[in-house]
């Protein structure tokens, strides 16, 4: 007797990919005792640094989870499980076409405008907002910008995933982000 038994087998990977908000916030922002006016509209013309096919999905994806998020990421700073990433730590770990490691983002600034200046949540330590959105690295053309807002204060025009390469960490470099933005690198 004889077994004549074949097996088949398949074996694949994957990578998941995570959606994710950068939000521009005051240091006070950590520390008031509420989010104050977080639940304010969100001016979302003044969002995007270019326009793709998924920032029409995405703002009204901000309209509608941003108070919820920025309420979430503090109450995370207060209870001690966020990680405080040095800039030039932040710009390496965040500027990738797949974020897997990783979700939402407080970049901490120390000089920003009065909150009754800040156009983005209207008397709010939140002074700009961008997404991430993981579909948006499907193509290799899309991918190239998917982290779009790690660039969104250079003045050079081109993808971001060749102009990332251009802010170097050294004692002098800033970095700028959204509306003015900026961390020392």
């Amino acid at each position: 007797m004889t077994n004549d038994s074949s097996y088949n087998s398949a074996v694949f990977g994957s990578i998941s990919s995570n959606d994710y908000f950068a939000f521009s916030v005051s240091e006070p922002f950590l520390e008031d005792a509420s989010c104050r006016n977080c639940t304010n509209p969100i001016n979302t013309t003044a969002t995007f640094r270019r326009f793709s096919d998924y920032a029409e999905s995405w703002q009204s994806w901000s309209l509608k989870n941003a108070p919820i998020v920025l309420e979430t990421l503090r109450r995370e700073y207060k209870n001690g499980s966020l990680d405080r990433l040095e800039p030039a730590d932040c710009l390496n770990q965040y500027a990738t076409t797949m974020q897997s490691n990783r979700r939402n983002v407080l970049l901490v600034a120390s000089e920003l405008p009065k909150m009754e200046e800040n156009t983005f949540i209207s008397g709010s330590r939140v002074y700009w907002g961008m997404p991430f959105y993981s579909p948006a690295a499907s193509s290799a053309s899309d991918a190239a910008d998917a982290y779009d807002w790690i660039c969104s204060g250079l003045q050079e025009s081109g993808s971001c995933s060749s102009l990332a390469d251009n802010i170097k960490p050294s004692s002098t470099a800033v970095w700028t982000v959204g509306r003015g933005t900026t961390l020392h690198l």
